[in-house]
């Protein structure tokens, strides 16, 4: 009995037995259903240290995933092929061809539009001067030396724009865009294209209008932009392409 109850010194219920209380209710032999279960309990601790000890599933799948990553990545960093490499630059080559004659006339486009802006604007101006101090104002455009140039001014007396203030129109543009003078029917003397406001702002003798083209256009029907002085009452309205042909 004492060999068995070895294995129950750590139960404060069976200390007792080395203590004087042996007669007592409490510290009665250990009867042979606990000392079944006493070795359960031993072998179950005994399973449980044999499982930790073991490495975990978890890390054997870290240590196989980390080999796979390595794996994928000597691939991924092998690069492309030549032939790779000609296909892409092939693509490129066919999309750049198919989309540059569209880029260039949108290009072309915005700079006309933005030359007529500056015709028109140039043209109000000298209508709201003649107005403003009731004089006879006229506005007066040239092409000269790869540019195109304007001048504000009051009208003195004297015809072909004599009087003329000179100043590039659309500086940052106006080298690309020049005056188409086959299809500009303003008044025009000594290269210089005439416009005249009276006092009221009507218009002072011909009518007419400014065309615009991309310079060195070879093509008859191209792209144009064009402001015309359409009333005698001096009203202004805006054309393009073949609105502005004779």
């Amino acid at each position: 009995m004492k060999s068995h109850l070895s294995d129950f010194r750590g139960y404060p219920a069976l200390n007792c037995l080395n203590q004087s209380q042996k007669t007592s209710s409490f510290c009665r032999p250990p009867s042979l259903i606990l000392l079944v279960v006493n070795r359960f309990v031993r072998q179950g601790d005994a399973v449980k240290s044999s499982f930790t000890n073991q490495p975990s599933r978890c890390a054997v799948k870290g240590d196989v995933g980390g080999a796979v990553g390595q794996l994928n990545g000597s691939k991924s960093a092998r690069g492309f092929t030549l032939l790779e490499l000609l296909v892409v630059m092939l693509m490129v080559g066919i999309l750049a061809t198919l989309a540059g004659p569209s880029w260039t006339n949108f290009v072309n486009n915005q700079r006309l539009g933005m030359m007529q802006d500056e015709v028109y604007r140039a043209l109000r101006k000298g209508q709201a001067e003649g107005r403003q101090k009731r004089r006879v104002w006229e506005v007066c455009f040239r092409d000269r030396q790869g540019r195109i140039e304007y001048s504000a001014h009051a009208f003195g007396g004297t015809t072909g724009c004599g009087n003329a203030k000179w100043q590039p129109l659309g500086a940052e543009i106006d080298a690309k865009v020049e005056i188409d003078a086959a299809n500009s029917t303003l008044f025009r003397r000594n290269d210089a294209y005439r416009m005249q406001f009276k006092p009221n702002g009507w218009s002072n003798g011909r009518l007419g209008r400014i065309t615009l083209q991309m310079r060195d256009s070879t093509a008859a029907n191209g792209d144009r932009r064009c402001v015309f002085v359409s009333t005698l009452l001096g009203a202004l309205r805006v054309d393009r392409d073949e609105g502005c042909l004779r």
